[in-house]
């Protein structure tokens, strides 16, 4: 990944994680936003997905 660029991982991701997620930047003087789609590609895991902590 460049230098300055973010990117999103999902770990096991599952097709229930497909869709679209918007990403919002606020500075005191303006706020950005971000939409990207997301697609899961591939054979789906056996393994248990747990819930991930909401303050990450």
């Amino acid at each position: 990944m460049k230098e300055g660029a973010s990117g999103l991982y999902i770990r096991e991701a599952q097709y229930a994680h497909e869709g679209e997620y918007t990403c919002e930047a606020q500075t005191p003087l303006q706020v950005d936003t971000r939409t990207a789609k997301v697609t899961v590609r591939g054979q789906l895991s056996t393994q248990h997905v747990g819930q991930c902590p909401h303050n990450i």
